[in-house]
Parts: C-alpha cells; structure tokens; sequence
C-alpha cells in the first residue's frame, strides 16, 4: 500500500491545527487532521484513504479489488498522488506529475466540526474531469473544506484511474475496459458502508461533477450496476449525449491495438486479435511511464483515446437509446455550462494557432477560422458534417457576434475567432448538455440548468476565452473565499451564491435559497435556466438556435425535442421574482 510521507500544505488557504481525531471505519481506524479555515471555524480532513488494493503488476488494467481491513491506526493527514497519466501541455489544473503513480486509489473526506455530531450530515462526491485521460483529486481547487464547513455537509472526494490505466479495452477478462468506472463504484461503495462513521447519510448522496466528471455522474444514473447508488446529481459542463462520454467495445478495441503496438508489445505475427494474453501480459509488464508516453503519441491519431464503452456488464445498451427510453433513474438533476465553453478547447485541438491560454493568438479571418474548423472535426464523428458546421458557424447563424451577442469580456471585433470556439464548445459540451436536460425533464422529478457568464477576475486565459471551461468549479469549493488576495468581491459573491445553491440542492433537490432569485424548472417546451453572473438572471433558452442546428446531426432521435415554434425565442429576462422564504 502506498502512502506519502511528504508534508502537503494547502496553498494558500489551510492550517493543520491537530492530528487527534481517529475514526473507526470498516476497513480498518483512521487519523485524521483538523484544518483551520481563514474564517476561523475548523473541519475534521481524512486524506488518502485506500479503498482498493494498489491496481499495480497483475492488476494492472483489471477491476478494482477492495482494501483488505488494515491493522493499527491509518495516517490519512496527507492528500493521495495522482493516478498515472499523460499530460502534453501543463496547466494550473495539471496535478502534480512528479508524484504520479499508479498505487493511486484513494480517497479524501472533509466533516464540518466534529464527527461525533448525532444528526447525520447531507454527503457531497466529487468526481473530477479530464476527459477520462487526466486528473486527480489532489487538485487544491478541489478542496473541499470551506464547502463542507459552510454547507455543514460532508464533501468527498477520489481518485480513479484515467488513459489507459482506467480505459484500456480488451477481449480478455485481465483487461476488460472501462476500470477507471469500477474505480468510481468501488469508491461510491466505500462511502456508502462508511461515511456514517464521518457523520454523512448514507442515503443521501449527491454525486457531483464536471466535465468527463460530470458524464461519469449523469452515467451513474443509467447503469443497472450503479442505479439508485446516490439520491441525486450535479452536471457540470457533462452529461450523457456528449461526444467522449461513452464508445462503442470496437472503438476502443482499436485505441487498445495501437497502444500495444506503440510499446512494442504487438506486431506482425502477435496483436490482440490473435495473442490477446500474450500481449497484455507485455502491457503488465512494462514500466508505467512507456504506457503513458505511448498514450502521447495516441494523441496525434484519435481525438478520444480513453473513455468507457457500452455493451457489457457496466452500460450493457447505448447510453443515449437508454435516454430516449427512459431508462433511467428519475431524481432531481442539476445541469449547467459555461457561457464560452469551447475556448478552453482551442488550446488542444489546434496549439500552433492558440497557444497555451490563448495568449497570442491572432486575429482570425474568415478563410482560416474556416479552414481551422473543418480541420478540428474531420477528426470527429461529424466528419461529414464539416461544410455545414462551416457555413453554419463562420458566415450563418451559429456566429453569435455577428449577431450581437457576443460576450461583454471577450474580443468585440474577432467574430471569427468566436464561430471556432462555438462551434466546438456547442458540439463537445453545451448542446449535449441541453439535450441531455430535454430528456431528463420529460420524468417526473425536478430538472435545472444554469450559464455561468462570469469571467473570473484570477484566470490566466486571455481576455478573448470569456467564462470558459472549468472556469466554475474554484467557484463551486469557494476558492474566492479562502486568503487569496486577488479575487475581487464579486468574485466572492458569485462564489457564496454559488456555494449556497450547490448545499441547497445537495440537502433538498431544490437549488433555491432565501432572499436570491427564484429558479425555476427546466423543462424541455420551456426551457428556463439561470445566468450566473454578478446579477443573476432567469432566462430562456440557452443558445437554442446553435442547438438547433446539432440536434439532426446529433440522430433524428431527438427531433421530438425540437423548439415549439410558438415559443418567443426573443425573450431575454424572464423573472427577477425573489425566494419568499
């Protein structure tokens, strides 16, 4: 078992007052540490505890195994290092690299006061984004101690195995795919039978997340292995319909072929076809870093190297027929995306133009912006679909600043630039997202959804990104409230509002709190969601005409979900009524 030894501060924010506390969980006692906040109230932090065995030698690219029960008192004072994984481009959501490894399943639980309260405490899991190939829960962003203290909730966190550690999809039971979402169940399991101990209610677990976070979440609600697991979900940026959120056995199948083939651990007369063990027994066998360093050049082929696929055991039909059926468990659901969602992606999918953070990138004009984009999706499933995603974008309607309605932080000027970032942004994230909402709010239970507009005052992307990907979740774990300097106090604001709805629809299912705006259901044939930005706003709608314009293209099946033409899509503020509490 692997355990750090190193001390971990929590930059900027955090003081370890003690190392007293020790609970008795059924694997075995853990100490833990009481950290101080800046407001100076205390949380109980239990860092780095094992819920699986060290996926290491033989079980390397298999399902996880539980911990066995330990002996003695745990040291869970430290946050656990990441899982292995491949990082080309370093940014402040990269984890630390130098302590990859892959004896990494571990998790991380923050309890408000003390754990010997009576009145069992609501439980908050996060389940981090990457597209299912990078990141970790040691990510000081993701810290959960101000939201556990200011919800009086308890918030958890985990690793599980991203690449081709956690996705790695075989024929053969030693690498069967889609481990990184056993990871994700074995620790869901943990909490359940544990999180009593910590003071958390068992029975009331929402599962939050964003990005390839959020499509692990939105997928815990489909599986029939993982159906009523947590009472209810947070959709950041990520659902189910979204383009990497699952593929088909085959897809990933051959993603597996070529890593095998990168490492030298397949050829001519041996491949996964004809030796399948021969091969994997190579793969378990090579040092960690050849694996990853094979996942690099992977890069330069596929768009999507890791991700789970449908067709056994875990998802055993297409997410998106179980969607339409409704096969699904029906629970309050909360949806959101960020206003310039694409932007984020520009940095990846075409760095010789954009650079990292955006930082030179030139003013775009008409034929490159039209050359950039048919480029980004002929390496998607859209490929066919490339002139009218052009045309569409760059000289039609989905050229939202040509249509003034551009964002009040961004480049007025470079149109160009913004259809690029649209028109990648709606196909990866936002469209997805609202479809995912139509289907989810024609069942019973409650359904939000909200645009966070807000550019944050911290962020290191150029001006022209706007309120980009990721750019909610500091928001989420109240970093703007930690002793950081230089958040503005509208970003606090934004954060506290934020926070607030996140605890309310956490305890309740209702995101609504007292004295703020009021926000109202989403549903599918009046779709309302809030603007989160300094003033918060209820509007309808959010970016219908670009969807529109995905919906066919995203199958014929949602055109049962298309705009009521009776609906006046030129509506803007809807409601400013407040929360009569």
């Amino acid at each position: 078992m692997y355990h750090i030894l190193c001390v971990v501060i929590f930059t900027l924010s955090f003081v370890f007052v003690s190392t007293d506390r020790v609970v008795r969980t059924t694997t075995g006692k853990v100490r833990g540490t009481t950290v101080e906040l800046p407001d100076g109230n205390q949380v109980e932090a239990f860092l780095g505890i094992p819920f699986a065995e060290p996926p290491v030698g033989k079980l390397r690219f298999e399902k996880p195994v539980p911990i066995r029960h330990w002996e003695g008192e745990y040291n869970a004072t430290f946050l656990p290092p990441p899982c292995y994984q491949n990082y080309t481009i370093k940014f402040y959501w990269t984890p630390d690299v130098e302590r990859m490894t892959e004896d990494c399943l571990y998790l991380n639980i923050w309890v408000p006061g003390s754990v010997q309260e009576t009145k069992p405490k609501a439980v908050f899991v996060w389940i981090y984004g990457g597209a299912f190939n990078v990141g970790s829960s040691e990510l000081d962003l993701y810290n959960g101690a101000i939201l556990a203290s200011r919800g009086n909730m308890v918030v958890i966190s985990f690793n599980y195995r991203v690449g081709m550690f956690g996705f790695l999809t075989t024929s053969i039971p030693e690498a069967k795919g889609n481990m990184g979402m056993f990871d994700q169940i074995l620790a869901l399991k943990w909490i359940k039978a544990n999180v009593h101990f910590f003071g958390g209610n068992s029975e009331l677990i929402t599962l939050a997340g964003e990005s390839a976070g959020a499509m692990s979440a939105a997928l815990f609600l489909l599986s029939p292995v993982t159906r009523g697991m947590v009472k209810r979900v947070i959709l950041q940026s990520g659902g189910i319909i979204h383009p990497m959120s699952t593929h088909l056995k085959a897809t990933m199948f051959k993603v597996a072929e070529q890593v095998s083939l990168f490492t030298g651990c397949s050829n001519n007369n041996v491949s996964l076809t004809t030796n399948p063990k021969i091969v994997i027994d190579c793969l378990k066998n090579l040092p960690p870093n050849a694996i990853s360093e094979a996942e690099g050049l992977l890069m330069k082929i596929f768009p999507i190297t890791a991700s789970p696929y449908s067709g056994e055991d875990f998802m055993p039909r297409n997410p998106t027929d179980m969607l339409i059926d409704g096969d699904f468990q029906d629970t309050e659901v909360l949806f959101g995306c960020n206003r310039d969602e694409g932007s984020n992606f520009l940095v990846f999918v075409a760095p010789e133009y954009f650079g990292i953070y955006g930082a030179g990138a030139p003013t775009m004009r008409k034929r490159l912006s039209a050359y950039i984009i048919k480029t980004i999706f002929e390496r998607t499933e859209q490929k066919n679909n490339t002139r009218d995603i052009v045309r569409f974008y760059v000289e039609g309607r989905g050229n939202r600043k040509l249509r003034n309605e551009g964002s009040d932080d961004g480049d007025e000027t470079d149109y160009f630039k913004t259809a690029i970032y649209d028109s990648i942004g709606d196909y990866m994230i936002l469209c997805p997202t609202v479809f995912n909402a139509d289907f989810m709010s024609v069942r019973e239970k409650p359904v939000y959804f909200y645009m966070f507009t807000h550019r944050p005052s911290t962020t290191l992307n150029a001006k022209w990104m706007g309120a980009t990907h990721f750019d909610e979740v500091p928001f989420v774990f109240g970093r703007p409230l930690s002793d950081d300097k230089n958040y503005t106090e509208e970003d606090k604001t934004i954060s506290q509002r934020m926070m607030d709805r996140w605890i309310a629809f956490t305890k309740t299912g209702n995101p609504n709190i007292e004295g703020e705006i009021e926000w109202p259901h989403y549903k599918w044939n009046e779709p309302l969601y809030l603007d989160i930005n300094a003033e918060e706003k209820i509007k309808l709608k959010p970016d219908d005409y670009r969807c529109e314009f995905w919906r066919a293209r995203f199958g014929s099946t949602l055109d049962h979900f298309r705009s009521d033409t009776n609906v006046d899509t030129s509506i803007g503020t809807v409601s400013t009524k407040k929360v009569p509490f």
